[in-house]
């Protein structure tokens, strides 16, 4: 992403996906998969000291993780919320928004992050970060905490975002009959040509494949995100319940979640237009290795009729996510 920045800073096309919005948000949701590998990496100190040491390192890793948690969760909702606005309302989105949207996501992240020891940790409890299993995080003097602070933002990111894409899933399918800002159900219907039935997808969803491809690609950001952090809540929860949880088992849904970084690039990659292939490489080698440098961009220039109302010429760009619909500049 850095090496396209600075390759398409004198580039005219907006559509360039580090100038997004989109991008913004994908930066700091990377920025939160960096502090849970930081985090995680705090435990090669208590390997080579052969046992967790209750210290200002034990606190540290505990307020990584919970920032990397919690910041994950909240950027990937973010990302969610954006994406829908797009493709399911086909919102203008100003730059304001996404100015607000960083900072607020960020203050929020920081509140978080200094309300249990600030606010909620007391002389009673004990120290609010500290020894918790096989690594450091919120003690066990704050059981409401963990739940409250980290694990409801995780399920809750989860779970809209579930609904959020599905919706969207079913608008570029044609399922969804739009009308301001209400919405009702209806069977897809397929149709060829012309039409005097109102189009709520992007394009006829009958003839445009590549449309639902996309938006089938961007159920697994839900569906992974899911599986991702499922497998760790469980066997924490186990854990804080007094019920043994095998040695193995711990280090393998951690290492389960700690991929989501990963997944997140690979999701991104696979959907969106992030790094094109002329912001890249020199065109002496995309010449020579016959390397693509369009866009992605594909229009549809059909013309469907409304109650009498034509809607011609208009072009659909497809790019990046799945579609530009002409509303913004940010896929």
């Amino acid at each position: 992403m850095a090496i396209s920045a600075y390759r398409s800073k004198g580039s005219q096309d907006d559509h360039v996906f580090v100038r997004t919005h989109v991008a913004a948000y994908f930066v700091s949701l990377l920025i939160c998969d960096l502090m849970q590998g930081v985090g995680s990496l705090v435990n090669i100190a208590w390997i080579n000291n052969k046992g967790v040491t209750n210290n200002s390192l034990c606190v540290a890793q505990g307020a990584i993780k919970q920032t990397g948690n919690v910041g994950t969760a909240l950027w990937s909702l973010v990302i969610a919320i954006h994406t829908f606005c797009l493709l399911f309302y086909r919102a203008q989105i100003r730059d304001w928004v996404c100015y607000v949207t960083l900072v607020s996501v960020w203050l929020l992240i920081g509140v978080v992050l200094s309300l249990g020891p600030g606010v909620l940790a007391t002389k009673e409890k004990g120290p609010f970060y500290g020894i918790s299993g096989l690594w450091c995080w919120m003690t066990s003097g704050y059981p409401v905490e963990r739940y409250a602070l980290e694990y409801c933002f995780m399920f809750v990111s989860a779970g809209i975002s579930f609904i959020l894409y599905t919706l969207v899933f079913l608008r570029l399918r044609g399922n969804i009959n739009l009308n301001g800002m209400r919405f009702s159900f209806q069977r897809r219907v397929v149709v060829k040509g012309y039409s005097n039935r109102q189009f709520n997808a992007v394009t006829d969803p009958s003839q445009n494949t590549h449309v639902m491809k996309i938006a089938r690609q961007m159920m697994w950001y839900p569906v992974a995100y899911t599986i991702l952090i499922v497998p760790i809540a469980a066997a924490r929860f186990a854990t804080f319940s007094g019920k043994p949880v095998p040695y193995e088992v711990t280090i393998f849904t951690a290492t389960i979640f700690m991929l989501s970084g990963f997944v997140n690039a690979v999701l991104f990659t696979m959907t969106r237009r992030v790094v094109p292939a002329s912001t890249i490489f020199p065109r002496i080698i995309r010449e020579r290795f016959g390397i693509s440098t369009g866009s992605g961009v594909a229009t549809q220039q059909r013309s469907f009729t409304n109650g009498g109302l034509s809607r011609s010429s208009r072009a659909y760009p497809l790019a990046g996510i799945g579609v530009s619909v002409n509303v913004e500049k940010d896929f």
